[in-house]
């Protein structure tokens, strides 16, 4: 365009701008504005810079050496004329790429909300799901034990029993996890991101739980485990080499003799007990167990009552507290009283003579402590038993065991 209209010009076909006839902003001029003006608007910003640093002084050049009496005044006019057509075209090109780059972003942010739905989507039916599958099991697991009981009620009223505390336990569990589920489908807006909120979700460590609980019925279930357990977090062993100072500690047993020792037994010792007596003490007189102190591992106060060899290995037989003493049904040689002070657990301590402290190693309540005494079995202080840490917290705290 600047070119052919420079050709004209020469030829004298259409006059400069300014010249001696008179000064005549005609057709071409503009034209030639309008051009620099398009290629401002829809070129890259390098073009737009080659075109107001190259292209306008040229033309303005060309425009003075074809009037020489006028060339101040052709270069004025052109160069007012060219830059303010070359600034409109750029104002215009940067709306048009702010208008561009808006529509690209709600369209990336339309997109983006629509993949947080699917992913909020998606973490409700898992949250959903896991609950759903769990009572689905726990009530499986109600029907396959009450067509147990049923079946043995006659030939074995004691195994029948034990059957139905199953049961009863298996369907408290079952009713937990479905007030569980009712809260994920209540909970509002506000509540979803808190995650103090959100129920906790298993670990491995309730496998050999949950083992149990399946094996209660009578299901025959080999269970292996590899490899040392999760060791528990440093805060929790902290508090516990704070509790027992050195010089009220015994010498640890070191995690090789802990393992041949759970060999030995056929059991895997629950945390963070596990790490206590392998890192920081096997026992000591301070404390918690009233009497005596905490046991070395293996030990027995000396007022356990003889029933026989301790088996901690085995299935402890009891998943929910039970006083024999006040039920008149109960035989005194019931052979389940023996087991509860022999299976399933190992010895704490002891606290006013014949009660003793059990951490238990193995059944649906693994990792809990109980007491039990000759009038019956409990988990301290309540159904929502102390492992061994909240154990010791409590007798360091001073507390009543029972408050």
């Amino acid at each position: 365009m600047a070119a052919a209209v420079g050709a004209l010009q020469a030829g004298d076909y259409i006059p400069a701008p300014v010249g001696p006839a008179s000064t005549s902003i005609g057709v071409p001029a503009p034209a030639v504005a309008a051009a620099v003006l398009l290629t401002a608007v829809r070129s890259s910003r390098r073009v737009a810079t080659v075109v107001v640093t190259a292209v306008v002084p040229g033309i303005t050049v060309a425009e003075a050496v074809m009037q020489p009496g006028f060339r101040v005044a052709n270069a004025a006019a052109m160069v007012i004329l060219l830059v303010a057509a070359w600034a409109l075209g750029r104002l215009f090109g940067a709306r048009k790429a702010m208008a561009r780059d808006a529509v690209d972003k709600a369209a990336a942010l339309e997109r983006e909300q629509h993949a947080n739905a699917r992913a909020a989507v998606a973490q409700e039916r898992s949250r959903i799901r896991e609950p759903h599958d769990i009572v689905a099991h726990n009530v499986s697991l109600m029907v396959v034990q009450t067509i147990a009981a049923d079946r043995v009620q006659d030939r074995d009223a004691v195994k029948a029993h034990e059957l139905h505390r199953t049961i009863e336990q298996t369907g408290r569990a079952a009713v937990e996890e479905l007030r569980r589920l009712l809260h994920v489908l209540r909970t509002d807006e506000g509540e979803d991101g808190d995650p103090s909120r959100q129920p906790p979700q298993p670990t491995l460590r309730e496998i050999p739980r949950l083992v149990e609980s399946v094996r209660t019925p009578g299901l025959d279930i080999d269970f292996t485990s590899r490899g040392a357990p999760a060791r528990p977090d440093e805060a929790t062993l902290d508090f516990l080499r704070s509790v027992f100072p050195p010089e009220w500690r015994e010498p640890a047993l070191g995690h090789e003799a802990v393992a041949e020792w759970e060999q030995d037994n056929g059991v895997v010792l629950p945390e963070p007990y596990r790490t206590f007596i392998a890192e920081i003490s096997n026992g000591s007189s301070l404390g918690p167990a009233g009497d005596g102190g905490l046991q070395p591992l293996g030990w027995l106060p000396d007022t356990w009552p003889d029933l026989g060899p301790r088996q901690p290995g085995e299935p402890f037989p009891l998943s929910a507290a039970w006083p024999w003493e006040d039920d008149e049904s109960v035989d005194p040689e019931d052979p389940r009283i023996d087991a509860a002070f022999n299976k399933g657990s190992i010895v704490l301590g002891s606290e006013d003579g014949p009660s003793f402290w059990l951490l238990l190693t193995t059944g649906p309540r693994r990792g809990e402590v109980w007491m039990i005494a000759d009038v019956g079995a409990v988990p301290a202080p309540g159904d929502q038993a102390w492992g061994f840490e909240e154990w010791v917290r409590r007798w360091h705290t001073g507390d009543d065991w029972w408050d």
